[in-house]
């Protein structure tokens, strides 16, 4: 677009050029009272050239139009990226934190799952000696006390 403007710049110097020595020519030739062209001419090289002037004037306008309506186009974009990447570092922290919370839960519930599986155990091992030994106590009790109860009746025979 910025070509496009500097050439049509370029056409309305020339088509400027031109127009403003068409008319210093008519100028000329009218103190001089000879005509080197026909008013009609010159009237048709200046309305040439002006309509030469304002196509290229179109040309710059619509041009202009166009870098403008681009550089809106770019900032819209720019805007739209920056707000996509606030977006995802926001997500990216929340799920940062999300997943920190849960490894923290996780690490928690494991080792607090963990101490009750080892107190549960120490209670149930306890319990299995307490059991184990009087078991054996009451065994040796009865044994022994059979072995007095068999050793009087022999005893009588």
């Amino acid at each position: 677009a910025t070509t496009i403007i500097n050439t049509a710049t370029t056409i309305i110097n020339t088509a400027t050029t031109i127009i403003n020595t068409t008319t210093t020519i008519i100028n000329k030739q009218w103190y001089q009272r000879r005509l080197a062209i026909t008013a009609g001419t010159a009237t048709t090289i200046i309305n040439t050239a002006t309509t030469i002037i304002n196509t290229a004037n179109t040309i710059i306008n619509t041009a202009t139009t166009i870098i403008n309506t681009t550089t809106t186009i770019i900032n819209t974009a720019t805007t739209i990226i920056n707000t996509a990447t606030t977006i995802i570092n926001t997500t990216t922290t929340i799920i940062n934190t999300t997943t920190t919370i849960i490894n923290t839960a996780a690490t928690t519930i494991i080792n607090t799952t963990t101490t009750i599986i080892n107190t549960t155990t120490t209670i149930i091992n306890t319990a299995t000696t307490i059991i184990n030994t009087t078991y054996n106590n009451i065994y040796r009790v009865l044994h022994m006390t059979r072995y007095r109860v068999l050793q009087k009746i022999l005893h009588k025979i």
